[in-house]
């Protein structure tokens, strides 16, 4: 093994005399400044090889995800601010939805103020771009931890960094934020473990709570999963286990101080778990996207069952299936684990470990692990366990690339030579009998072409899949056949040692950035806040008007055009307007429109149950009293709906129609049904039921009191609406309830008048207020319960880690210039 302090591309200078230090240590000389430059410029210089269209030119990322979730809620954040409101309320999707408890868009997280100063496409790209190259930086710091030389820490880094778990997941904007964090969280784990000083702990808190605020849960418990798996890695080759494993438990610490930094962040979520329930998630879902067996070959063949830039026909979705971590890194791995590395062999054993998991209900494993730690079921997706394999395979290779640097004999070199031989017989067997196989790759494709309705060009798309898998598999041939060559030469003296590294690294770097460059599409950019034709209709009439529930056919064809799961659908700039032209959930957000549905991982219970009595009604009818409630003044479907609707635009791919029975945002009733919660919305079913004059309510309102006022008509006009307030002015000739289509959530108050008055909850899921005789100015705000207690709890847990960081840094530097 070489020394962790002995560079390979430059050596190290010799060290003076004692007698001759100076009293402030001498700069390093210039050469060997420089040699230690190259590992961090070839990693960003990846990094930016990969991203540079949508940093610097006229492009932007914009598929799946990225324009249909975090695009629109990011530009919706960022507008608000920018108008002096800090959004902690969205009424734009699903009639309103917390933003400050969402568990996966971050608004407490310090690096998304990047979104404050640039526009949205182009923020999220240098986001995106800084964490893929802090992903590879801090793996290559915890590979030169392990003692590995700056080559092999270099290949880490590279092979992390560009992998498929990570790469396939930049869509997933939030999730990618975590996986930085995770290198750097094992870092100052293994210091912990290792060494058991203090200022490791404090490092390792502030990690996680960045790691945190990130918003990915999963990720922070898939990390948590994986400090407790190394522990068990060094307590087996190191002595003191007893003591490793106390340290560990110290951790626990470490992992209190980072919620607490977090709580701004964590006590939100948690109250709206109470209130909410997972889009899609029933019994038996946690292993929905699960790692199939026969994906596992994916790891060495990256496009084994396609791509969605051509199409794509594995498993659930190419981005959840992505395991490929380089052909190079894995028979560098196997190099490790044959020269008996105990580390290396431990790293080995957590990466299986970890794949399993990976596989979900594939095996017993995972369902034994739910059984013993419930918070595993709160998630549906085990195939992200890889993101955990991928980081252990990739720091195992850096010790095997070292294992032949610094070989005396032949046997590593043979080792890998023979790993890099089978490999790549195993590559080249998948297009033989596997499922690479013409024959399979037939089949598959013929059976996924009715549904992208390209029956009609099978020939020409068969054809593009089946050389897409043949790439893939010529490539990570090719892949391990230069590496072969490589340490044959390097055996047998005919390539040096720093020859040898500079191959390994840069093979890696050319397999993985192949790989990866397809994954991210660009398209021309765009002004994403201006509305298209059809977004500009929704944006007509009085504030609270929103958009009805798409109908299934449109939801249909939005999934067809879009590709969504079997390819990237149609390209560039046609991918955007085809999402804006069919109104798919969020994308209007952007621009200001409402909806009563959304594209959301959460939904408020009680919202739920009645948008799901909606669509009951929707199936059987074409109107709906309870549709007409919600203020769905607008309706989307593919062809033109019956009256009452009126067409208010069309085109070949949809046509919107005005529902005139839609109620206003709030209005004044008089009637009052009180009734049980189990009965309310039997009540709002039956025929006798007006919502336009009556509200069920689940307790008898206070009648406020006032004198009659003859001759005024009932009347609510709503004067403002922003994000985190709604103000109506009222006018009623006697005591009233105000009725509002906006969810009811803990955190709304009311006033009325400037006097705080009980907010009712009215027809199942929303908000009414008794208002007395007369004209009266109502005023809904909201202040999330707990902000202020979350607020004031991570404020003192930042500067309480603040200070101690601070005393840590002061000691150190004091140290030094002693």
């Amino acid at each position: 093994m070489i020394p962790a302090d002995r560079p390979l591309m430059q050596s190290d200078p010799s060290p003076r005399p004692a007698t001759d230090a100076p009293c402030h240590p001498a700069p390093p000389p210039p050469r060997a400044g420089l040699a230690r430059l190259w590992a961090p410029a070839a990693l960003l210089a990846a990094v930016l090889l990969l991203f540079w269209e949508p940093l610097f030119g006229n492009r932007m990322l914009y598929y799946g995800d990225l324009l249909l979730y975090y695009y629109p809620h990011y530009s919706f954040i960022t507008s608000a601010i920018q108008q002096g409101t800090i959004p902690l309320w969205n009424p734009h999707l699903f009639s309103g939805i917390p933003v400050l408890g969402h568990p996966l868009i971050g608004l407490a997280y310090p690096p998304n103020l990047i979104y404050l100063v640039l526009p949205v496409d182009r923020a999220t790209a240098w986001s995106l771009a800084a964490h893929v190259f802090a992903t590879g930086w801090w793996t290559f710091l915890f590979a030169r931890e392990q003692g590995c030389s700056r080559p092999a820490a270099a290949v880490a880094g590279l092979a992390f960094m560009l992998s498929g778990p990570v790469i396939a997941q930049t869509p997933k904007v939030a999730q990618l934020h975590t996986f930085p964090w995770i290198p750097l969280i094992m870092l100052f784990a293994h210091r912990a473990l290792v060494t058991g000083r203090r200022e490791n702990y404090l490092w390792l808190a502030g990690a996680l709570a960045m790691q945190i605020l990130a918003a990915s849960p999963q990720t922070v418990v898939i990390t948590g999963v994986a400090i407790a798996g190394y522990a068990i890695v060094v307590a087996a080759h190191r002595p003191g286990a007893r003591q490793v494993l106390r340290r560990l438990a110290a951790i626990g610490g470490s992992a209190a101080a980072a919620a607490v930094i977090a709580a701004i962040y964590l006590i939100p979520v948690a109250v709206l778990a109470r209130q909410s329930v997972r889009l899609g998630f029933v019994p038996g879902s946690i292993f929905t996207f699960r790692l199939e067996w026969p994906h596992v070959l994916s790891i060495l063949v990256p496009n084994l069952f396609g791509n969605p830039e051509v199409v794509y026909w594995g498993a659930w979705n190419y981005h959840e299936m992505a395991g490929y971590v380089g052909a190079a890194t894995l028979a560098l791995a196997a190099t490790a684990v044959a020269g008996r590395d105990r580390w290396a062999v431990g790293m080995g054993i957590m990466a299986a470990a970890a794949l399993v998991l990976a596989l979900g209900d594939n095996t017993p494993v995972y369902p034994a692990a739910v059984r013993i730690f419930p918070v595993l079921g709160l998630f549906r997706v085990p195939a992200r366990f890889l993101i955990i394999s991928t980081f252990a395979v990739a720091t195992v290779a850096a010790r095997g690339l070292d294992h032949l640097l610094g070989a005396e004999g032949r046997r590593p070199a043979h080792t890998a030579m023979g790993a890099a031989g089978v490999l790549a017989a195993a590559c080249l067997l998948t297009r033989v009998g596997g499922p690479g196989a013409p024959a399979s790759v037939h089949e598959a494709v013929a059976k996924i072409l009715p549904f992208l309705a390209l029956q009609r060009l099978a020939g020409q798309v068969t054809a593009a899949a089946s050389a897409v898998v043949w790439m893939s598999v010529l490539t990570s041939a090719a892949v391990l056949l230069a590496l072969l060559l490589l340490v044959a030469a390097h055996a047998r003296g005919r390539l040096t040692r720093q020859a040898l590294a500079a191959g390994v690294v840069a093979i890696t770097a050319a397999d993985l950035l192949l790989f990866a460059r397809p994954l991210n599409p660009t398209a021309p950019r765009i002004p994403l806040r201006e509305p298209a034709p059809v977004e500009s209709v929704l944006l007509e009439g009085p504030p609270g008007q929103r958009l009805g529930p798409l109908e299934e056919a449109l939801q249909n064809e939005r999934h067809r055009t879009l590709g969504f799961i079997h390819n990237f659908g149609p390209p560039g700039g046609a991918y955007i307007a085809a999402a804006r032209n069919l109104l798919v959930p969020n994308v209007s957000l952007m621009v200001g429109a409402s909806s009563t549905v959304g594209l959301e991982g959460v939904i408020l219970t009680s919202y739920d149950r009645y948008l799901s009595a909606v669509l009951e009604e929707l199936r059987v009818a074409p109107t709906s009293k309870l549709l007409d409630f919600l203020g769905a003044r607008y309706m989307a479907s593919l062809a033109p709906l019956p009256p009452p609707y009126r067409i208010r635009y069309r085109t070949s791919s949809i046509t919107i129609s005005e529902n005139p029975h839609a109620l206003p945002h709030g209005y004044l009733v008089t009637r009052v049904v009180v009734t049980d919660r189990g009965n309310v919305l039997p009540v709002m079913r039956s025929r006798a039921f007006d919502p336009r004059t009556t509200v069920v309510l689940e307790e008898v309102p206070q009648k406020p009191a006032g004198p009659p006022v003859p001759g005024a008509a009932p009347r609510a006009v709503e004067q403002v609406s922003s994000p985190n307030r709604v103000v109506f002015r009222v006018r009623s000739p006697g005591p009233a309830i105000l009725v509002v289509s906006d969810p009811y959530y803990p955190g709304w108050t009311a006033t009325v008048d400037g006097r705080e008055t009980r907010i009712l909850r009215a027809n199942y899921a929303f908000r009414a207020v008794s208002v007395p005789s007369g004209e009266h100015e109502v005023v809904f705000t909201y202040r999330p319960r707990g902000l202020w207690a979350a607020l004031a709890i991570s404020a003192l847990g930042a500067a309480v880690w603040t200070g101690l960081a601070l005393r840590v840094w002061t000691r150190r530097r004091r140290r030094r210039e002693a």
